[in-house]
């Protein structure tokens, strides 16, 4: 029973002001010397300091804090008490727990506005915001959502930065800047993160996003040895932080020419590759660690590392046929080292990224192909683990991220991949890589990997195997393969040894149920697709088959009915619509996307609307239709959206003649979603409504460079005829009046000039030995008149131009300046280029040394003798 006079239980009376406390919270204790912000992330492992019986003591306590807090009209203030009670928090813990651990919560934003103004406290004040976010909640006037951090967090950083940075007199020690940064990203990034949004993420993000040249330059050093000397729970599982805030930072310098620019991007490299490399080597043959391929990775830029630590990561495993033997899965060493395995082979896939050098891709894809021949897959018996053996009892789908790049591999290489997969992979994973192939040609061949020896292969499969291959035939409507696999599994889930060693198991239960669902599921597809019914007759026959599974309390049975019933009415619905009955179509899946909020059922509402309206429909109607599609998108990453959907989507801003929001959809593409025949020349036709169509055709012949195939579908080739004629037709003009000059000045690609001003009369040379030539150019000193924003225009050009020429010298090399901003915005566009669009080029004006982050970019020197003859054949000639 709580004690509530105003005596406390020892017979002390309670607090009535703040000197009161002293006898009651500020005993001062022998403390270790931990942070204010290491003691709050710890917090949750200490014992509450203060007494249970004493809670009016406290809650008084607290009142009194509160009220020793005011507000003037620019600052949060004490009236000193609270400001003595910091000072002696040190030494105290129950004062310091109570002033860190719970007045946030008890005051509010109005404490935490206190701690941001005070300068000892400012870093512990921003960690404060990000793990109190919900307090901004109640504040009057606010509107609460679950992006709310987006909003109020960047003025928490802009205070943060205002009051101990921005000044020459810095306030803030370069120790709590790093401590604060290292603490949101050890809360925010680990082994498992795919950079999906979270809020202690979001707020890292954004904190690091507020960070000058200036602020990083103040205390990238110390960051550096941090992120190298720290080792805290890290020992034995790969530390993500570490790659998240070290590429962070080298990103920073070669963007943006941090000083000392060189020897500063090799420490960082340094520190990323001894990072992964030493991890490495101390779990090998451990039987304790939890290493494994790192999500995270996925969003780093790996091709930033220098050739001479890309060739260390590549010899980490410098013979992968000898590395078998430590795959025994005998013991758990073998298992452990395959987590080695796979995370190595994780790495490699990172590495080959698009905007590697050839040279290097096919460094990386011969290593990747010898690793896939050796520790990929094993015969029978099972001594040895292999890479891709138990997915699911990963985190990380290894097996999907390399079938990303099957597309990309050379010929050869991809005959060794089919090799492979032809003698010892599962059939369920032959699916898996057919199914994320993009390729047609590709798709042929793999399917082929399939057929012979089809029931050997299925009979090698255990159930969770199967059930991942018939999801898959089924998708793909492979229906003969189909059939066998649900013919296999049923004898597996009606066969005495399973049943007998299950069935009183609740996975013998659950598994029974979903082969039932798979059963029902497929005789609706075998009635789709017979070809002797009318769609009436198909549609009368799927409604009579009794549906297995009723709506039940049970959470699984009552999934497994809305699996089963939402599979017909999709089948229905897609019937309707290859009947051309789109409205009633788009009926099932409207009442589809109502019921489950599964984007998958709005992207085929819109596909049914668009089948539905007219080809000379109102605007309006085709907004409308966007709208209703955006909606239902709104939180979902563009990369995995089905390309069907793209294409719609495309085709309703292509109706809208909204082209600047078609350019933008294509800009977020993959690269992949950017080979899909439909998409592309969806965006095509864009180009060539705009006159563009030198660009639309050298998409198109790419397209059939990249699919191995002279002819395209029916409408790319008709667009390829339209944009032929356009040209055979004599559209361009053949007289130059002085308004047809004027046009084709116009229609002629632009070079934009990035320079520094220290070579501007070099640069005004070249400028006049260009300017005559078959390009426009676009030079500052000309383009840019009195009154307009500089920053906009040159923002602009950069969009507009089909090749940017950026020049440096011993001079300009390593300065700071604007022109490292508009090699940022380059190197943007850069990444949505094709890679032989030979968009970026970097051109020296003497000996000079390219900074690192255009290194994989082949220079022209113009110093050197015939070297404008040189480049100006690479510009006419790319």
């Amino acid at each position: 029973m709580v004690n509530t006079s105003m005596e406390s239980p020892d017979n002390q009376p309670e607090p009535r002001t703040l000197d009161d406390v002293r006898t009651k919270f500020t005993q001062r204790e022998s403390v270790p010397p931990i942070s204010n912000i290491e003691y709050i992330r710890r917090c949750d492992d200490y014992d509450n300091p203060y007494p249970s019986n004493g809670l009016l003591c406290f809650y008084n306590f607290c009142k009194k804090i509160a009220e020793d807090i005011y507000i003037s009209s620019d600052a949060v203030h004490s009236y000193e008490k609270l400001d003595q009670l910091i000072l002696l928090s040190n030494e105290r813990p129950i004062l310091r727990h109570i002033l860190l651990c719970v007045l946030p919560h008890f005051c509010g934003i109005k404490y935490l506005l206190y701690l941001l103004r005070n300068n000892k406290y400012t870093s512990t004040a921003v960690y404060l915001f990000t793990q109190n976010i919900e307090i901004v909640k109640h504040l009057p006037n606010i509107k609460t959502d679950e992006s709310i951090h987006h909003t109020y967090f960047p003025i928490v950083c802009d205070e943060f930065l205002d009051i101990g940075l921005n000044n020459h007199n810095h306030q803030i020690p370069t120790h709590d800047i790093v401590e604060l940064v290292i603490s949101l990203a050890k809360d925010s990034v680990n082994d498992i993160s795919n950079g999906e949004s979270k809020i202690d993420k979001d707020c890292l993000d954004i904190l690091l996003d507020r960070f000058s040249i200036e602020h990083i330059s103040y205390f990238s050093n110390d960051l550096i040895v941090q992120i190298k000397t720290d080792n805290t729970h890290e020992r034995n599982r790969l530390p993500a932080w570490k790659f998240y805030l070290a590429f962070w930072l080298l990103e920073k310098c070669q963007t943006f020419g941090i000083f000392d620019e060189t020897e500063l991007a090799e420490k960082i490299q340094s520190v990323i590759i001894d990072c992964y490399i030493n991890a490495f080597n101390d779990n090998i043959d451990s039987s304790k660690h939890t290493f494994e391929a790192c999500s995270i990775f996925d969003h780093l830029p790996w091709w930033r590392i220098n050739q001479h630590h890309f060739d260390n990561l590549l010899n980490l495993i410098p013979n992968p046929a000898l590395w078998v033997q430590k795959l025994d899965s005998t013991h758990s060493k073998g298992h452990n080292n395959k987590r080695l395995a796979r995370s190595y082979f994780h790495l490699l896939l990172c590495l080959y990224a698009k905007k590697q050098s050839d040279s290097r891709k096919n460094q990386v894809e011969l290593k990747i192909m010898r690793m896939l021949e050796t520790c990929a897959f094993f015969n029978e018996p099972k001594r040895y683990v292999g890479m891709f053996e138990f997915e699911d009892n990963f985190n990380y789908q290894l097996l999907k991220k390399f079938s990303f790049i099957v597309d990309d591999v050379s010929n050869e290489n991809f005959n060794r991949i089919v090799e492979v997969l032809k003698s010892i992979a599962p059939l369920n994973q032959v699916l898996v890589i057919y199914y994320t192939v993009n390729k047609k040609s590709r798709k042929k061949v793999l399917l082929e990997c399939i057929r012979p020896d089809l029931d050997k292969k299925i009979d090698q499969l255990g159930l969770g195997d199967i059930e991942e291959a018939l999801n898959i035939a089924m998708n793909t409507r492979q229906l003969t393969l189909a059939n066998n696999l649900l013919k296999k599994g049923l004898s597996i889930i009606n066969g005495d040894r399973f049943s007998k060693t299950s069935q009183r198991s609740q996975y013998f239960f659950q598994h029974q149920k979903i082969w039932v669902s798979f059963e029902y599921k497929l005789k609706l597809l075998n009635i789709a697709n017979n070809e002797d019914l009318s769609t009436e007759q198909k549609i009368s026959s799927m409604n009579r088959i009794n549906e297995p599974f009723k709506r039940e309390n049970h959470h699984f049975l009552d999934s497994l009915y809305k699996s089963c019933d939402g599979f017909r009415r999709e089948m229905i619905a897609i019937l309707f619509f290859y009947d051309n009955n789109p409205e009633k179509a788009y009926d099932y899946f409207d009442y589809l996307y109502k019921e489950s909020k599964d984007f998958h059922y709005s992207g085929n509402r819109l596909g049914a609307k668009l089948a539905a309206l007219e080809k000379d429909s109102d605007v309006e109607n085709y907004q409308y239709a966007l709208s209703e599609w955006l909606e239902t998108i709104e939180h979902v990453d563009i990369q995995g959206i089905k390309t069907t959907f793209i294409q719609n989507w495309m085709y309703c801003l292509y109706k809208m003649d909204h082209h600047e929001s078609i350019d933008e959809l294509w800009g977020k593409l993959s690269e992949q979603q950017k080979t899909n025949i439909e998409i592309a020349t969806c965006y095509c036709r864009s180009l060539k409504d705009r006159k563009k169509k030198d660009s639309a055709k050298l998409i198109i012949d790419k397209l059939k460079k990249y699919h191995n195939e002279k002819k395209l579908d029916d409408d790319s080739e008709k667009l390829l005829n339209e944009l032929n004629n356009y040209t055979d037709n004599g559209n361009e003009p053949t007289t130059k009046s002085a308004l047809s000059k004027n046009i084709e000045e116009n229609k002629k690609p632009l070079i934009f000039l990035c320079y520094a001003k220290e070579d501007k009369d070099i640069v005004e040379k070249l400028y006049d030995q260009l300017k005559n030539s078959a390009y426009n150019l676009w030079y500052d000193k000309k383009d840019i008149i009195a009154g307009q924003n500089w920053e906009y225009s040159i923002k602009k050009a950069i969009k507009k131009a089909a090749k940017i020429l950026v020049c440096f010298s011993e001079k300009s090399v390593r300065k700071r300046g604007y022109k490292n901003k508009e090699i940022k915005w380059a190197l943007e566009l850069n990444d949505e280029m094709l890679p032989d669009d030979n968009f970026l080029i970097p051109i020296r004006l003497d000996s000079c040394e390219i900074p690192d982050r255009l290194q994989h970019l082949q220079c022209a020197d113009l110093f050197e003798e015939n070297g404008f003859q040189k480049l100006k054949k690479s510009l006419f000639f790319s």
